[in-house]
C-alpha cells in the first residue's frame, strides 16, 4: 500500500479506533514531513481536550426572563399545528404537533427548555451564524441621492393581483412597510409566459400538443370548424354565412355566377343532387357562351337558396336502425 493511502485510510477511521489511531501514530513517526500531518495533530489536540460541561444543558432563570422574551406576532397555524410555549406567561413560543397528549408535550418541553440557546427567533439569535451572511446590502456612492417614484396606475385586474400578492408577503413576514424611507421604488408586474402543453410521441420525445388542423387558438367558442358548426346534433351549415348569400340579388355577370357556385358548393353535401339543380348555372361558365340570365337559370339560383336555407343536419348513422 503506498503511503498517501494508508494516510487516506487511517484518517478516516483512525479517529474513532484506537488501533486505528495508534497506526497512524506509528506513521506519522516516518512521515513528520508530511504537509497534512499538521492537520492530523490539531484532531488529536482537539481529541485530548477534556470535555467542556455545555452551558446549554444548563439553563439558568435569567435565560426566561419575561424582560428578554422576544415579541412574536403568532400567526394563524394549520390543521395538526399548535403553539406551546417554554416560559411563564405565553413567551418563548414553539410549534408542536396538535395530537400530542399533555404528558408529551411536557416530555418536549422539558427537552426544548435544555436547549433554549439553540432555538432562534431572528437572525441574532442563532449562535455562529452571522447576520452579515443572510443581509442583502447595496453600497451606494457618497455622494448619491434617494430616489422617489410615484406608482404607476395598474388596470383594475392587475391591481388586484398586486393587492393579494403583497399581503401575503406581509403575512408571511417577508417584507414590512416602512413609512420614513428615503427610497421609495413602484411595484413592477413582470408576467410570466404562457406554457404550453407537451406529450411524448411514438420516439419518446416531447413535442408541444395541438389540434388536428394545427390551430394555435380555438377558432370560436360556438364551435364554427372549417366553416361548419360543430355540436352534439351533427354538423351544419354556418347561418351567418347563408344569411349573406340569401341576401345576393341575381348575378349580372360570369364573375357574379362563379363566386355563387364558389359558396354555394361549399355546402354541396347538404343539397340533393346540387350538381343537377346547378347546372343551368355552370352552363353560363363554359367558354364561348353568352350569357344569359334566363328564367331556368333564375329557377336554379333561387332553389339553391332555399336548399341552402332549410339545409338538413349531417348526423352519423345509426346503426341499429336498417338503411
Amino acid at each position: 500500500m503506498s503511503t498517501s493511502r494508508e494516510y487516506g485510510l487511517c484518517l478516516a477511521y483512525g479517529l474513532t479506533q484506537s488501533k486505528r489511531r495508534q497506526a497512524l501514530r506509528s506513521w506519522s513517526v516516518r512521515n513528520e514531513e508530511h504537509p497534512g500531518w499538521k492537520q492530523v495533530e490539531n484532531l488529536f489536540a482537539l481529541e485530548s481536550k477534556p470535555k467542556e460541561e455545555s452551558s446549554q444543558e444548563q439553563g439558568t432563570d435569567d435565560d426566561w426572563s419575561e424582560l428578554k422574551a422576544p415579541k412574536v406576532d403568532l400567526k394563524p397555524l394549520p390543521k395538526g399545528l399548535r403553539y406551546a410555549f417554554l416560559g411563564s406567561n405565553s413567551t418563548y413560543p414553539v410549534i408542536v404537533n396538535d395530537a400530542l397528549d399533555p404528558h408529551e408535550l411536557e416530555t418536549l418541553l422539558v427537552e426544548l427548555r435544555k436547549y433554549r440557546r439553540a432555538l432562534g427567533y431572528s437572525l441574532d439569535d442563532i449562535k455562529g451564524l452571522s447576520p452579515t451572511l443572510c443581509t442583502h446590502r447595496i453600497h451606494l456612492e457618497n455622494e448619491s441621492k434617494g430616489s422617489i417614484e410615484h406608482q404607476r396606475r395598474l388596470n383594475p385586474n392587475l391591481k388586484e393581483v398586486v393587492k393579494k400578492e403583497i399581503l401575503k408577503l406581509l403575512d408571511a413576514g417577508i417584507i414590512y412597510p416602512i413609512s420614513d424611507s428615503t427610497w421609495v421604488s413602484p411595484v413592477h408586474c413582470v408576467p410570466k409566459k404562457g406554457g404550453i402543453t407537451v406529450i411524448k410521441n411514438e420516439k419518446n420525445e416531447l413535442i408541444p400538443s395541438r389540434t388536428i388542423v394545427g390551430h394555435r387558438m380555438c377558432i370560436d367558442y360556438q364551435g364554427i370548424v372549417l366553416g361548419h358548426k360543430i355540436s352534439e346534433k351533427g354538423i351544419e351549415v354556418d347561418k351567418a354565412k347563408i344569411e349573406v348569400m340569401v341576401q345576393l340579388g341575381e348575378p349580372k355577370s360570369v364573375k357574379d355566377v362563379r363566386s355563387f357556385l364558389g359558396h354555394a358548393g361549399f355546402y354541396r353535401r347538404f343539397i340533393k343532387d346540387f350538381s343537377k339543380i346547378a347546372r343551368p348555372l355552370t352552363r353560363l361558365l363554359c367558354k364561348e357562351t353568352e350569357f344569359i340570365f334566363d328564367e331556368e337559370c333564375s329557377q336554379a339560383f333561387l332553389k339553391i337558396k332555399e336548399a341552402l336555407v332549410s339545409a338538413p343536419i349531417v348526423q352519423a348513422p345509426n346503426w341499429d336502425l336498417p338503411l
